[in-house]
């Protein structure tokens, strides 16, 4: 984490918390496979999983945590109401995964490719991204507690009616991203690329947050206000 990054988490009193570290997976066939899931079975726990390809898994419900998977491929999978604590997913490829309503503790992805992947209406909490692919993720009506996000890309990304605290980002792209009656208030953007995001038409969502001259410009030329060196 850089220097910035950790400023910009502390000003808000709360930087997002490590996942625990993975213990040893309890069953040695874990390692090669994910085995299978039905809602109600035990909880997943100490998983160590590396370079399985799970696309497209049903895994609605899944309980999870005290994991690691690295290389693991979950593309398109449904994790719709899965619960994740304590998580490490390290260069996994998550693209069109389905996490609608599902609830994330002390989570962290490294890595890893989220592009088109849906969160709505779910739970993050203590959640870092760290060199990730997020364009045109889906985070509509979703709660975001102690987030940090550095050199990620939320391109085209849908993070309208959502509930930001304690959010922090560090050389995050913004192109085209949607913060439609989101607040913005206390969060830091400078550092930032911000181009093209969608705001309602008096533009409340960004009273409050911190910009840089130039982003504060583009805005104000949306306002029909002229910028003059």
């Amino acid at each position: 984490m850089s220097l910035s990054h950790l400023h910009a988490a502390e000003a808000f009193g709360a930087a997002p918390r490590p996942p625990a570290a993975p213990a040893e997976p309890r069953d040695p066939r874990a390692l090669s496979a994910l085995p299978a899931w039905e809602p109600g079975d035990e909880p997943w726990e100490g998983l160590v999983v590396t370079g399985v390809d799970a696309c497209g898994r049903d895994l609605a419900e899944l309980e999870l945590s005290g994991a690691r998977l690295e290389g693991c491929r979950l593309a398109g999978c449904l994790l719709e109401g899965a619960s994740l604590s304590d998580v490490a997913f390290v260069e996994c490829d998550l693209s069109n995964a389905v996490l609608d309503q599902a609830d994330l503790r002390r989570c962290s992805f490294t890595g890893c490719k989220l592009t088109g992947a849906s969160f709505l209406e779910a739970n993050l909490e203590d959640v870092t991204l760290d060199g990730c692919a997020c364009g045109l993720c889906a985070l509509t009506q979703a709660r975001l507690w102690a987030v940090a996000a550095r050199t990620c890309d939320l391109s085209g990304a849908d993070v309208s009616e959502a509930s930001l605290r304690h959010v922090a980002l560090d050389d995050v792209k913004l192109v085209g991203t949607s913060f439609f009656r989101t607040s913005l208030a206390g969060i830091d953007l400078r550092g930032c690329q911000l181009e093209g995001i969608v705001l309602s038409d008096a533009m409340d969502e960004v009273r409050g947050c911190k910009m840089d001259l130039i982003q504060a410009a583009g805005l104000a030329r949306r306002l029909g206000v002229v910028v003059e060196g």
